[in-house]
């Protein structure tokens, strides 16, 4: 019996391909709490960051990235932040903002575990 007849006729029944396209986090380095929510408030006040890049220089429809956010130390073991993010790629244009959360459990003096959680909304054009 040979299976490579069904294989190749498989995709056929198929109608509809979609994909999920994310944002690129090129400036993470800079403020972790876009890849990671248990990072809102780990500094002990307010923290604040803006930033802008533009990729090839000088070329038509170049990426860049925009971005702000704000996260803060609500209690000694929560946190709270806010990331608003704008991406032009060419054609493709992404918005989207983060409301994140984040909880520490103190693991004697100097450690601690922390968790995340995040809700996103994205608006791709």
């Amino acid at each position: 019996m040979n299976f490579g007849h069904y294989f190749y006729t498989l995709p056929m029944f198929y109608n509809n391909i979609s994909a999920q396209v994310l944002p690129q986090y090129n400036l993470y380095n800079q403020n972790l709490m876009q890849i990671n929510p248990a990072d809102a408030g780990i500094n002990a006040g307010l923290t604040a960051n803006i930033g802008h890049k533009i990729q090839w220089l000088g070329l038509k429809d170049a990426p860049q990235n925009t971005y702000f956010s704000f996260d803060a130390l609500m209690t000694s073991s929560m946190g709270l932040g806010i990331i608003a993010n704008k991406q032009k790629m060419g054609l493709l244009d992404i918005s989207y903002i983060s409301l994140n959360y984040s909880y520490r459990i103190a693991l004697g003096t100097e450690h601690s575990l922390g968790f995340g959680a995040s809700i996103n909304f994205c608006k791709i054009n």
